[in-house]
């Protein structure tokens, strides 16, 4: 028989996760101020709210993701010689390089910074970091405690030293922005998922960055978690669960789950319980 003190050790080093969902009576200031859910990707990002039922995708400009992707832009200014950059986000980011790449090719590609959040909450002593820093056309420099930053201009003779956290609440403004006009009223708190891998410190930053971008977030869910949670809602839901949410059934089942990102490939076994009103995910995750 393994002993308890192995037991604990056993969990430690597996890093299980138990999330428990039951039905909740929202009160009418959580009803009028719902929670989304955000995928915050390497490649592609997007953003959903539970409503009548069932998750609803929110578009923006009518595409359920957007990429990546932030710019900044020349948009003018007091002198035309010396423009002021505004950043721009997604779709608009990459048509806009897009445009003006036959005129400025160095210049705007080296302010424009994609894959943003494999750099959140990374040091640049990071042997995976000390060997990416050339493969982007942006500037990549040390920061407060020898994070890295990224550098880019911010007016035509003057650079501005911006930490991952800030870049990608970019692109996380621009995701409330839309599930506010979508939902109708105003977008605080947030749900993020992140990588399995995602340590510590890459979580509190991903946390800061929707701070940043004026976002309360609840929690931080693994990204195969998230994937394991929506499966069993959704194969489940004609054999019991109601608008409502209740579950109405018991039963046991074992799932692998892979979730195939643009910057990662997690893998996640889980057990899920059902019981009444509950749903128990056991989840032990290998990246």
């Amino acid at each position: 028989m393994t002993s308890p003190q192995t037991n604990e050790e056993m969990m430690r080093r597996m890093s299980a996760q138990i999330v428990k969902i039951r039905k909740d009576t929202l009160s009418k200031e959580q009803q009028a101020c719902p929670v989304v859910g955000i995928d915050l990707g390497t490649t592609f990002s997007c953003c959903a709210v539970w409503k009548n039922g069932e998750v609803k995708i929110i578009t923006t400009s009518g595409k359920r993701t957007i990429p990546s992707v932030v710019a900044f832009i020349p948009v003018g200014g007091e002198n035309e010689d010396d423009p002021i950059f505004e950043p721009v986000v997604g779709e608009q980011a990459v048509k806009k390089l897009n445009a003006r790449a036959t005129r400025k090719t160095k210049s705007l590609i080296s302010n424009t910074v994609y894959e943003a959040k494999r750099f959140i909450g990374r040091n640049l002593n990071d042997p995976n970091i000390k060997e990416d820093i050339n493969k982007y056309p942006f500037a990549i420099v040390p920061g407060e405690n020898n994070n890295a930053c990224l550098k880019l201009r911010v007016k035509e003779n003057q650079h501005k030293v911006l930490s991952p956290e800030e870049v990608c609440a970019n692109i996380l403004a621009t995701l409330k922005h839309s599930a506010e006009e979508f939902i109708g009223g105003p977008v605080e708190g947030a749900v993020i998922t992140v990588p399995a891998y995602f340590t510590d410190h890459q979580r509190q930053a991903t946390i800061d960055a929707g701070k940043i971008a004026g976002l309360d977030v609840k929690a931080v869910i693994n990204e195969p978690t998230a994937a394991a949670l929506a499966y069993a809602f959704t194969e489940h839901k004609s054999q019991g669960i109601e608008k409502t949410g209740i579950i109405r059934h018991t039963g046991r089942q074992n799932l692998l789950v892979f979730d195939l990102g643009g910057g990662t490939f997690d893998v996640v076994c889980t057990c899920n319980q059902y019981s009444q009103n509950r749903l128990f995910c056991n989840m032990i995750t290998d990246t």
